[in-house]
């Protein structure tokens, strides 16, 4: 699944906590636990939440969002939009330099970002993330296999000038322009990694505010202060990242002020609360059941759809903890479309419960099956969370009821859980679904049938086709989106069931992180602190 649920791509709209001036400034060092070792630090690659915020910070593309959600240019100083919207013409910075604290910096050019996309769309490189690129002129022919990569609608008329031609419109390309897949590459610096590219600290080419100092295995990344970055000033002379997998630690190290800001759980808010420290809380993360189309039992639409019909989220919204909302919806309430809410507009996107019509449903299924009632199944459920299992459990005693349906909960890691749902060993899986940039196709594409993030193996014509067509007034474009997404939720191949609060917390008189809502971006360019 390729981290489907983290995938990664968090340039999107940020909330900051902006001001204050105070400290040091030109000598502070920044303090932050991420989830893990980063898994890979080439953009077009890089499928972890810890890798994605490491590239935030010493890498930029083209352009990048405000705290406002406005986009900004970064590595451009400026772009034109052709009037038939299929020609984007973006102007690089003169100034711009790649540089990993080794040798001389050099020059960002065009043709790193030609490159770059080319990296993207190489088959070699089989990166996951292409399919949001695909309104490029010639992209869809280079996945099909009908075209070389090279033949990839972008350009480089001379140094600092970069085009990409479009074979439709796209209303959100410019968004996509400022995530890390887009992010540029370049080709001499590439191949002299020998294939290692990403890997370590010696096979990074950093073109943002930070540069990596030091990365220590199993411990922790030290960035420091790129002094060839041109875009704006940098605040903190370091920002030391350490590699934390148990969330426990993080609160823990947060609780004894080694920490300058900090991911908590809302069972841990009561230690930023005592301290009185600002919390920012967003409600990003659904909680989703994958029901696995390959599987000979449940690639049956009538089953899934009894499933579906069968979910009484009024009935276990009682035992959820605090943090945790019945959710029967896949769009998160962060998420907008052309600055207006994507909830508010869609609201009664959504299936209710309905035992009776669920009772018809498995009926049918049965027959077409051929069989008296279904085998015994498992939901692959994560070990982090005993509430997770418990929603797991009540649920399976109201599908026993209703449809007869009897299920068990194995509960793994959530790495291993996502293992198997990538090999595709699973009947059902409950995982996370978080926004990876602000727009609802940044979920509703990862079930298109071509796209490699689909690993749930949804194949819907329909579905399909709404997704590919995304042109119109921002209404049109939300009744699409909304058409969709309710076609999805009817078809019960996946059944969100509660959404979950992720919480900041920052040390007192750090000022200047900007935290995102989507995929847990962080990014520490203009952070600063009293002392």
């Amino acid at each position: 699944m390729k981290r489907l649920l983290s995938l990664v791509l968090c340039c999107c709209m940020v909330v900051v906590l902006l001001s204050g001036c105070g400290g040091k400034g030109e000598n502070q060092a920044m303090y932050y636990d991420i989830p893990g070792e980063p898994g890979n630090l080439d953009p077009q690659l890089a499928d972890d939440t810890s890798s994605q915020i490491v590239l935030q910070n010493i890498m930029e593309g083209l352009l990048r969002m405000t705290p406002n959600g406005q986009l900004e240019e970064a590595a451009a100083t400026s772009y034109e939009i052709s009037e038939d919207g299929l020609t984007y013409t973006f102007h690089l910075r003169e100034d711009a330099m790649w540089n990993n604290g080794e040798g001389a910096a050099v020059p960002v050019t065009a043709k790193d970002f030609v490159y770059g996309f080319q990296r993207l769309f190489n088959p070699y490189t089989r990166s996951e993330y292409r399919e949001m690129y695909s309104a490029i002129d010639g992209a869809q022919e280079i996945i099909s296999g009908t075209k070389n990569y090279q033949e990839l609608g972008v350009y480089a008329p001379d140094d600092y000038t970069f085009v990409v031609r479009l074979a439709r419109q796209d209303p959100f390309f410019l968004q996509l322009m400022t995530l890390p897949a887009a992010f540029p590459c370049n080709q001499e610096f590439f191949e002299s990694t020998g294939g290692r590219y990403g890997l370590s600290e010696e096979a990074v080419f950093c073109n943002g505010p930070f540069i990596i100092s030091s990365w220590t295995e199993d411990k922790n990344m030290v960035l420091s202060r790129n002094e060839e970055y041109a875009t704006t000033v940098v605040s903190p002379s370091s920002v030391s990242l350490y590699f934390i997998s148990d969330a426990a630690e993080t609160t823990k190290r947060f609780a004894a002020d080694n920490l300058d800001a900090a991911k908590l759980s809302s069972a841990d808010l009561s230690i930023a609360q005592e301290k009185g420290l600002e919390v920012i809380s967003y409600d990003n993360t659904v909680w989703a059941v994958l029901v696995n189309q390959k599987d000979e039992t449940l690639q049956n639409r009538d089953i899934c759809k009894a499933l579906a019909l069968s979910l009484q989220r009024e009935s276990y919204s009682g035992i959820l903890p605090t943090y945790l909302k019945a959710m029967s919806q896949l769009i998160p309430s962060t998420v907008s479309v052309s600055g207006e809410n994507y909830r508010e507009h869609a609201a009664s996107v959504g299936v209710g419960y309905q035992p009776e019509v669920a009772a018809q449903k498995m009926a049918a299924g049965l027959s077409a099956l051929e069989v008296d009632r279904l085998p015994r199944l498992t939901i692959l459920c994560p070990d982090s969370d005993d509430a997770y299992a418990s929603v797991i459990g009540y649920i399976a005693q109201v599908w026993q009821k209703d449809i007869s349906a009897f299920v068990g909960v194995e509960k793994l890691s959530l790495s291993d859980l996502y293992a198997r749902v990538d090999q595709g060993d699973y009947e059902m899986a409950l995982i996370p679904l978080t926004p990876s940039y602000d727009n609802p196709v940044s979920i509703l594409d990862r079930f298109v049938s071509s796209s490699s993030q689909n690993s749930v193996g949804y194949s819907n014509p329909d579905y399909d086709a709404l997704l590919a067509n995304q042109i119109g007034s921002a209404q049109e474009v939300v009744a699409k989106f909304a058409q969709a997404e309710q076609m999805l939720l009817e078809d019960g191949v996946i059944l969100p069931l509660f959404c979950e609060t992720t919480n900041y917390a920052l040390d007192s008189g750090v000022t200047g992180i900007e935290f995102s809502p989507f995929s847990g971006g962080v990014f520490f360019r203009d952070a600063k602190k009293v002392e």
